[in-house]
């Protein structure tokens, strides 16, 4: 939810300022579940494809509800990173461009057109 709130904030300093910006956030999906040894190399697609899903249909809602717990055990700890770059362009909606379940980790391109 904090990292949703502070890309409310950079849009709302984006808002006021004079110039052109793009947001961009890296990261990966799920991948290193529980920072676990005996779990590298593995991936969670079904969250991850859920993850996408919201992204695309802009409800964000239940992705600020994931618990630091979640995150941990799924090993989608660099969702942060995106769910700042949400919080900025909240409400569009995103537009995934690739999504590929890689075995050991799962990749997405996802773009979001701003007004």
């Amino acid at each position: 939810m904090r990292c949703f709130a502070a890309g409310r904030h950079i849009a709302r300093v984006i808002a006021e300022g004079l110039w052109d910006v793009a947001v961009i956030a890296t990261g990966g999906l799920s991948h290193f579940p529980e920072l676990s040894l005996a779990r590298v190399g593995q991936s969670d697609a079904g969250f991850d494809r859920r993850i996408v899903k919201l992204m695309e249909a802009g409800d964000y809602e239940p992705l600020t509800a994931l618990t630091a717990k979640e995150l941990h055990e799924s090993g989608s700890h660099e969702l942060l990173n995106w769910l700042v770059l949400m919080g900025a362009v909240s409400p569009a909606r995103a537009r995934a461009r690739f999504f590929g379940e890689m075995g050991r980790i799962d990749l997405a391109a996802l773009e979001w057109d701003v007004a």
